[in-house]
């Protein structure tokens, strides 16, 4: 049974994830066996710092994750999901706003009591 608030089964968009705080982060999630795109720019190894985006993929999937490398199909694929979400979001929010404004614009007994006691 997984905790709520476990990543099991989650999917995480991580950018930056081949090195440091990514990485650890990105490892820390894949030990709940969440699945991790992995965003970054290191694709090639350079002898001055260590990981890529491949190395850390392969990291991930040992701590129990599922990695992959993503690209900019995937990038605009969860943006566009966020971009949804939020709006969504924000219509649930704007109408609930306006139905406070209704109740206040001709409140009936009960909310007028209400609004009375808190003047």
């Amino acid at each position: 049974m997984t905790s709520p608030r476990s990543l099991a089964g989650r999917t995480i968009l991580m950018s930056g994830g081949s090195r440091g705080i990514g990485l650890a982060i990105a490892l820390r999630a894949a030990r709940d066996n969440a699945n991790i795109v992995l965003l970054a720019k290191t694709d090639q190894p350079d002898p001055r710092l260590p990981g890529t985006v491949h190395t850390a993929v392969a990291e991930i999937e040992q701590a129990g994750g599922r990695g992959l490398v993503g690209g900019r199909s995937h990038l605009e694929c969860y943006l566009s999901t966020a971009v949804h979400q939020a709006r969504r979001n924000a219509d649930d929010a704007n109408a609930r706003w306006e139905s406070l404004l209704e109740i206040h614009k001709d409140p009936g007994p009960r909310e007028a009591a209400l609004v009375d006691q808190r003047v």
